[in-house]
């Protein structure tokens, strides 16, 4: 084994355009090309796989990035990773006009760590590719390796080890101006052409009988991705919105708030009930600056566990075209507030009240 760490690929990595003679929106990564040679895909099935997804889950970074995931009729699937490199605003919500494609993976449905299937939750389909064919990083000097990492970043390039004759692949979400990563994992390319090349390797791992395995789990089919076209209601005072997912809690300080009932198929189909919030992530063990960058999030109830008064932060954007991100949305955690106590503090904290600072 031996530290790649100045090979580590960061969000610079040079793309090129898959046809710049067509105008395509789509660039690939080097990387992303020599996967798409071990797993026998081609540019235009991986463009197909990512704009056809049954499901997808936002990154939410800047720039953004959508992890998505297309199920054959082979009963294989094929994930991929873009990131929305390049936005526009048309009409009533913002759109992609330049798409960069990270990664593209043929998959069979039993991975090394446990089975895949339609339905199961997008960020389960994720951490079981991740645990599958990742090595562990390192993206601050003060945490330690992970297979999966969503937290502080030190700016530099990823940390990890590998052997001589590995590629190694690092995706997930990167802002430099916010010093921080989210969804971070790092693909092994031996690991992942060693596993696609062995036919004999169906056999799940450890977690193949796990939750999501059950022939009545994860049936809700539920997609990943809205942008919101309303805008939430102005706070009389900042607030704090905590949202479990899964392994991942989110806090986030906000200055306006709404419960809104989402009904826009393909991206909301039923009526779902959610939080639409204007606001800035809080990381953990870092000092609070005076001044965040916030953008607008759509997260269903079922993820808020805690509301409260937050600090007199100043949050910029505000006025900037609307551009929301939605995080997954079929896990509920057991610790998770209910309608009427999330109706209740809103409407105490948007009605103004005397002796109340804002």
């Amino acid at each position: 084994m031996s530290d790649k760490s100045d090979a580590a690929e960061t969000p610079d990595t040079p793309v090129t355009p898959v046809a710049p003679e067509a105008a395509s929106p789509y660039v690939f990564t080097s990387e992303c090309r020599a996967l798409l040679d071990v797993s026998g895909l081609s540019e235009a099935e991986a463009i197909e796989a990512f704009e056809r997804r049954d499901d997808a889950m936002v990154v939410p970074s800047v720039p953004a990035r959508l992890y998505g995931v297309q199920w054959l009729e082979s009963g294989e699937a094929i994930f991929t990773s873009g990131e929305l490199t390049r936005m526009e605003w048309r009409v009533d919500r913002s759109v992609p006009a330049e798409i960069t494609i990270h990664m593209a993976l043929r998959l069979r449905p039993k991975l090394p760590v446990g089975a895949i299937r339609k339905g199961m939750p997008m960020d389960a389909v994720w951490g079981r590719i991740a645990e599958s064919f990742g090595v562990p990083v390192t993206c601050h000097k003060k945490t330690g390796s992970f297979a999966r990492y969503t937290g502080r970043w030190d700016g530099k390039p990823p940390r990890y080890e590998s052997a001589d004759d590995d590629t190694i692949v690092v995706d997930g979400g990167f802002e430099k101006s916010r010093d921080s990563v989210k969804y971070v994992w790092a693909l092994s390319t031996n690991k992942y052409r060693d596993w696609w090349n062995d036919r004999g390797s169906d056999a799940a791992g450890s977690f193949g009988a796990g939750l999501f395995d059950s022939p009545d789990a994860g049936e809700l089919d539920l997609p990943r991705v809205v942008f919101a076209r309303m805008a939430p209601a102005k706070l009389s005072q900042k607030i704090v919105v905590r949202a479990d997912i899964g392994e991942a809690t989110v806090r986030l300080v906000c200055s306006r708030a709404s419960l809104v009932d989402i009904d826009d198929p393909p991206f909301f189909h039923p009526r779902m009930k959610c939080l639409h919030v204007f606001g800035a992530e809080l990381l953990e063990g870092d000092d609070l600056p005076k001044q965040l960058t916030g953008k607008e999030y759509v997260i269903p109830i079922h993820f808020v566990t805690d509301l409260r008064p937050g600090p007199q932060v100043f949050l910029a954007n505000e006025n900037a075209a609307p551009r929301s991100a939605v995080l997954p949305n079929d896990y509920k955690p057991g610790n998770r507030m209910s309608l009427k106590m999330i109706e209740m503090q809103l409407a105490e904290w948007t009605e103004p009240a005397a002796g109340k600072t804002s």
